[in-house]
């Protein structure tokens, strides 16, 4: 390993990582796909574990969902047209 890199770390750190790195490349680590979906939902359950951006988020997306609903369908039939 990198010398630099040994002087950033104590040596219980590297072996942390190092041992990290072994359960991931083995696959003996859950979907990472799956711990987004897990912690999205224990967020929608418990509002103790939701940061400022998840309030921020939802409220852009209802936003977004408010103007696409009020979009006028005529309007967007004009635009394919052309």
């Amino acid at each position: 390993m990198n010398s630099q890199l040994k002087h950033r770390f104590q040596q219980y750190e590297l072996d942390v990582i190092k041992t990290f790195l072994e359960m991931y490349t083995k696959g003996d680590l859950p979907n990472e796909q799956s711990i987004r979906r897990m912690r999205r939902k224990l967020q929608e359950e418990n509002l103790d574990l939701r940061g400022k951006v998840y309030e921020l988020r939802h409220r852009k997306s209802e936003e977004y969902r408010d103007a696409i609903i009020s979009w006028d369908n005529s309007d967007q039939k004009d635009v394919f047209d052309r």
